[in-house]
């Protein structure tokens, strides 16, 4: 019922802020679940990728919540599926078409500074 609410409300903001502290109180299901309602109300791709990448991370953390520590494959199978939305939430994060540092003058700038 909440959710169906916050997604009628035509205020992103209030239902990023929202989502960020579903984030921050471990409910990363509803988390997840409203990231992914913003993705279409997005001003730019910059917004939608950030947006995607937490999205993703909030599915990662949530599939550490099955972790049971009696069942050893269990929760090693539940790393790895986490795993796996991390590297797509940092995959969001990182742009394709340029390098991320540049080695000049022997140190390392980074690029999307």
């Amino acid at each position: 019922v909440i959710k169906q609410q916050l997604e009628s409300v035509s205020n992103g903001w209030t239902v990023y802020r929202i989502a960020r502290q579903a984030s921050r109180m471990g409910n990363h299901d509803m988390a997840k679940e409203l990231y992914q309602s913003l993705l279409t109300q997005v001003a730019s791709e910059h917004f939608y990728f950030w947006l995607n990448s937490l999205k993703e991370f909030s599915h990662a953390e949530q599939c550490l919540t099955g972790l049971q520590e009696e069942n050893y494959s269990s929760a090693l199978s539940c790393i790895a599926e986490s795993l796996k939305f991390y590297h797509k939430g940092i995959a969001s994060l990182t742009p394709e078409d340029k390098p991320t540092t540049c080695n000049c003058h022997n140190y390392c700038h980074d690029l999307r500074k």
